[in-house]
């Protein structure tokens, strides 16, 4: 495997964790639309779990970026 390939890897498993990302909040909003007066806390504690998964997932994702960045200019050089 030579450093292209790499970089595309790199690069595409970025692309699928800002779907994931996506995902997650498409699903943060379906909760947040469900009458909070009859679910009560636990509603809550979902989309307060799922928040946190985006924030990290936003924190994975700085990371990626840099990686391929990083990995773009081994390719170059």
């Amino acid at each position: 495997m030579d450093v292209d390939d790499l970089v595309e890897r790199t690069a595409r498993l970025r692309f699928d964790l800002q779907a994931l990302e996506n995902r997650i909040k498409e699903l943060t909003d379906a909760f947040d639309l469900l009458d909070s007066t009859t679910l009560g806390a636990s509603r809550e504690q979902v989309i307060d779990s799922l928040s946190d998964a985006r924030l990290d997932l936003s924190t994975a994702d700085r990371h990626l970026e840099t990686a391929v960045r990083n990995a773009e200019k081994l390719s170059t050089g």
